[in-house]
């Protein structure tokens, strides 16, 4: 495995060891839909509800019509049960955590992200297999900004302020 560094300031669009269109090439082009067709076992990305990005694995399929009688978290004096009746609705299963953390997501206007760098926006809940679970904050590393992920076999560490 080889390890990078990049050192980079987001908001001036200036990378130390790269251009910013290079950075763009790194990432998976997400234009193309086809992975939206959801299937059993399929494994994309999708944010917990803590806001954090895994590769997770589709277990169910509720389809658009079919009741939400799966999902015991939905409590029908809180939820609009009639919404979530029309929305597609996938059970995933997060790589590397215990069943209890399981979790439902429907399918709405504003789930699916099509952000080519780390996302942040909290409607986003599935995104392409490796777009933004590859990017994993550095403050889970012991860092302060920035964010480490893996491409290709390489460890890239890059961190945001340092020019």
């Amino acid at each position: 495995m080889k390890l990078g560094i990049e050192l980079a300031d987001v908001k001036k669009k200036k990378y130390a060891l790269q251009s910013m269109e290079e950075g763009l090439l790194l990432a998976t082009e997400t234009s193309d839909e086809t992975w939206q067709k959801f299937e059993l076992k399929m494994t994309l990305d999708a944010k917990d509800r803590c806001g954090k990005w895994y590769e997770a694995t589709v277990m169910d399929i509720k389809n658009i019509g079919e009741a939400v009688t799966k999902d015991h978290r939905i409590k029908p004096e809180r939820d609009d049960v009639e919404k979530l009746k029309q929305c597609l609705g996938l059970f995933v299963k997060y790589k590397g955590w215990e069943e209890k953390w399981n979790d439902w997501i429907y399918v709405q206007k504003n789930t699916i992200c099509h952000c080519k760098l780390s996302c942040d926006f909290p409607d986003h809940r599935l995104a392409v297999l490796k777009t933004q679970s590859r990017f994993k904050s550095s403050e889970s590393q012991g860092g302060q900004g920035g964010y480490v992920c893996h491409y290709d076999n390489i460890l890239l560490i890059h961190y945001f302020k340092f020019l």
